[in-house]
């Protein structure tokens, strides 16, 4: 009697592993998740990224159906953008695997809508300043910021960072300054004495932790001391997960080199 052999079918995936949510513009929301937990025996070909107005996903629902191949893949996570969508609109996002046998169970994604929001205070005299960057058990120093830098190169300061992974990250920038008082009417003076503040926010990691760096970038040694007349501060912690999330403008970042004009004796 000849032996009788059979293989194991192949099963639907596990749903993607935390799925997340995130404002990326006015009409767009960034997505990102990591691959399922269990393939079902075959390769996940495509996941599909439906949204909502509510979380029945019922007539209302649209969809991107994105193969493997052409995800943005970064340390362990995909990442996609839903693109046309409706300025102040709630949205509900959810990611489903997909692979020969199926689609695996949907899981939703958390709104990251309350990310961690850090405020950095630069103090008259100041010179550089390094920030020290920590998340999920992994932590880094950005390269030395020179006072005074714009909110785009504090933000790629610590987006270059290469052991983190921190998605989005905005800056605003806005300074005060001092100025001589004068007789002479019409004369222009530049803002002397100018204190800058940064407002940094992690639009795409809340486990995301910010703090000046005890590396003393100007002489290339480590200490103890922090650096004079910095200092670092959460102004918004995270709040628990939420679901649904909005599409919306962002603030510019602050005016720069403002000069102050006397117009009169007044």
């Amino acid at each position: 009697v000849a032996a009788l052999t059979a293989a194991p079918a192949d099963v639907a995936p596990t749903p993607p592993v935390a799925p997340k949510v995130s404002v990326a513009g006015p009409t767009s929301l960034a997505v990102s998740w990591a691959a399922p937990d269990d393939d079902g025996g075959a390769p996940v070909t495509h996941y599909l990224v439906q949204y909502d107005l509510d979380e029945s996903f019922d007539d209302s629902t649209g969809f991107a159906r994105v193969p493997v191949e052409d995800l943005e893949h970064d340390q362990g996570r995909y990442a996609h953008v839903l693109e046309a969508l409706t300025t102040g609109t709630a949205y509900y996002v959810r990611v489903l695997a997909h692979n020969a046998a199926g689609y695996s169970e949907p899981r939703m994604a958390a709104s990251r809508a309350d990310a961690p929001v850090y405020r950095i205070d630069v103090g008259k005299g100041s010179t550089d300043f390094m920030l020290h960057v920590s998340a999920r058990g992994n932590s880094e120093s950005t390269a030395a910021i020179a006072a005074g830098a714009t909110a785009s190169d504090v933000a790629a300061a610590i987006m270059d960072l290469t052991e983190l992974e921190c998605g989005a990250v905005l800056v605003r920038r806005w300074d005060s300054s001092d100025y001589a008082s004068t007789a002479n009417m019409g004369d222009v003076y530049d803002l002397v004495d100018t204190k800058f503040g940064y407002e940094v926010e992690f639009g795409g990691d809340r486990d995301a932790a910010l703090e000046i760096s005890n590396y003393q970038a100007r002489y290339g040694q480590k200490s103890d001391a922090k650096f004079d007349g910095i200092n670092v501060t959460l102004a918004a912690a995270p709040a628990a997960d939420g679901y649904a999330i909005k599409p919306a403008y962002r603030e510019p970042s602050a005016p720069t080199r403002v000069k102050l004009f006397s117009v009169s004796r007044t």
